[in-house]
């Protein structure tokens, strides 16, 4: 409800085919806020131009005001000023037409503005954070020299569950990727279900279970190896 004041000053060049305009203009908008549903705004721009291209000149702008009746419903009112010069070679007579409008109109309207449905819910059984949320995203991957890196020649694995606090799942695509949107901050769990492993690659020496702590708004990238047992 901050009332908003603002003003403009410039030089403008314009270029059409062979003709060059250059002219200043200047504009005003403001806004003030009678009460939290009521509210009045302005805004209005001034240009100078003696060149023949079609333009605005003169004064155009808006005046509009809105008032929020509650549960959804907004009544409101704009009206709209455009002054302009169109300068019009005439073929016939190779003299120039001048035409002036100034046009001026009124609006009055009602709007209703509603939603439905459930919130989308945060992930996670931690609800012990700082509030909000944060992303889990990270790969699955063979790991063959078994050094807990992943390598450019180390593919991901695909159709792989991971799971977040064990109890919710996002499943590997076909590169190894998995994402967890939405998460509640603070610490979590990611583990793998071995069950949707390929065989023979079983969890690595780090385990099968590992803690990750969301930031708010952040993203927290894991990378998670299997390993194919040694003869």
């Amino acid at each position: 409800m901050r009332p908003e004041f603002k003003t403009t000053l410039g030089w403008a060049h314009d270029r059409s085919e062979s003709d060059v305009s250059t002219y200043p203009t200047a504009g005003l908008s403001a806004r003030y806020w009678v009460n939290s549903g009521l509210s009045l705004g302005v805004n209005l721009r001034a240009t100078a131009r003696d060149s023949n291209l079609s333009t605005s000149r003169g004064l155009s702008g808006s005046l509009n005001t809105e008032y929020e009746a509650g549960n959804g419903w907004r009544f409101g009112a704009a009206a709209h000023i455009n002054q302009a010069r169109v300068d019009v070679n005439n073929n016939d007579t190779d003299a120039t037409g001048v035409t002036r409008s100034d046009d001026k109109s009124v609006y009055l309207y009602t709007r209703w503005d509603g939603n439905a449905g459930k919130p989308f819910p945060l992930l996670g059984r931690n609800r012990n954070g700082s509030g909000g949320s944060g992303s889990v995203s990270g790969v699955v991957y063979f790991d063959l020299n078994r050094d807990g890196e992943q390598q450019a020649d180390e593919q991901g694995v695909a159709g792989v569950d991971v799971l977040l606090d064990g109890a919710y799942s996002s499943r590997t695509d076909r590169h190894g990727k998995f994402e967890f949107v939405r998460v509640t901050t603070g610490k979590h769990e990611l583990s793998l279900d071995m069950n949707s492993v390929p065989l023979p690659w079983g969890e690595s020496e780090a385990g099968n279970r590992f803690d990750v702590v969301v930031p708010l708004r952040g993203r927290i990238d894991k990378r998670i190896a299997v390993i194919r047992p040694e003869n």
